[in-house]
């Protein structure tokens, strides 16, 4: 599900999953220009949010759009002043006089101003809370001049994209491992795993955020020869969490696109991974589980016949089961080995 303010908050027992159906966008109804990058100067940016000013005004004399304008004054003033806010401050920055009834109104106003003035959230001064955090073979530098900080011990992804693209990197490993759950990164990192197989580890525990999609990706330019891999539960909302880091998401089209990792691989678990797992560890998949997967069936995983054919195990057999289950297969003590063998031999999709 997600918290009050938008952020995926991953729960075990009922996990969460993005909406693949189009929404109506109030936005939409206006002039659409063309998107501007995110190396698009200040100046650009107040430009097009002072010209799209205008059209919300016109709109509003129609009795449209009662939200955007307030958003608009907002990151008008962020982008001048050379300042960001969280979701979370956009919050409390409009919660007087109340015109939003609930933060998700605060939300939904935030991405019809993106999708409005096709601006992407870091140029507009709009950061979020990132729950990523890395360990393994990997060095970063935030700037210019300070030191370089290992990642041998875990570090949380900081949760200002624009900051994140301005890191240098270096690295010696041979693979990028995402990774759904913090209990099994956390698992990994004290195994040291990315000693055994030269690598990083990203997690941000459950569905990605923004944050953490642009740290992926930003290393994924600076090493595009790294093989990106990603291990989630072997159910309809772990091949979701995968398609969101591959193909981005649906309802953040215009900054998901320059976050998503096209080549990333499936590296777990999948089902030839659990042929051998105890009856105890299977679950039965409810009807949003069954929904889920007609929603990835028709979006852009579709041409992946791989993938497509996990999924269609999954409908079947009408069971899913956790990452965990693996354990009834290696051994608790033969977890870390098994992915190891499995990176070796590739056995990847």
């Amino acid at each position: 599900m997600e918290d009050a303010f938008g952020e995926v908050v991953w729960e075990d027992s009922q996990p969460a999953f993005p909406d693949f159906d189009d929404e109506h966008d109030d936005a939409s109804e206006l002039d659409q220009a063309e998107s501007l990058d995110f190396d698009a100067a200040p100046q650009e940016v107040l430009f097009r949010i002072e010209d799209r000013i205008v059209q919300v005004l016109e709109a509003l004399s129609e009795g449209r759009l009662p939200a955007i304008p307030l958003i608009l004054e907002i990151v008008h003033q962020l982008v001048r002043e050379g300042r960001e806010a969280t979701q979370r401050d956009i919050y409390y920055m409009v919660l007087c006089p109340p015109i939003f009834k609930t933060p998700r109104d605060v939300n939904e106003a935030i991405q019809d101003a993106v999708s409005l003035l096709r601006v992407p959230r870091p140029l507009l001064g709009i950061t979020c809370a990132s729950r990523g955090a890395v360990v393994g073979c990997l060095e970063f530098l935030e700037a210019p001049g300070q030191e370089w900080l290992a990642c041998t011990s875990q570090r949380a992804i900081p949760g200002s994209c624009t900051a994140i693209r301005g890191f240098s990197f270096r690295t010696a490993a041979s693979y990028v491992i995402v990774v759904e759950k913090d209990a099994i990164f956390q698992r990994l990192a004290e195994d040291l795993f990315f000693d055994l197989v030269p690598s990083i580890i990203i997690t941000a525990k459950g569905m990605p955020d923004m944050a953490t999609r642009v740290f992926l990706r930003c290393l994924h330019e600076a090493f595009p020869h790294l093989v990106v891999v990603g291990l989630v539960d072997w159910n309809p909302s772990g091949v979701a969490i995968l398609n969101v880091y591959k193909h981005g998401s649906v309802r953040m089209e215009l900054e998901s696109a320059r976050c998503a990792i096209p080549s990333l691989k499936w590296l777990g678990v999948r089902f030839d991974m659990l042929e051998d797992a105890a009856d105890e560890v299977w679950q039965t998949l409810s009807d949003r589980d069954r929904s889920l997967i007609q929603g990835l069936q028709t979006g852009p995983l579709a041409t992946n016949a791989a993938w497509m054919a996990e999924l269609d195990l999954m409908d079947q057999t009408g069971r899913k089961a956790e990452i965990e289950a693996l354990y009834t297969v290696t051994g608790f003590a033969g977890f870390t080995t098994a992915l190891c063998q499995a990176l070796d031999r590739q056995e990847y999709i």
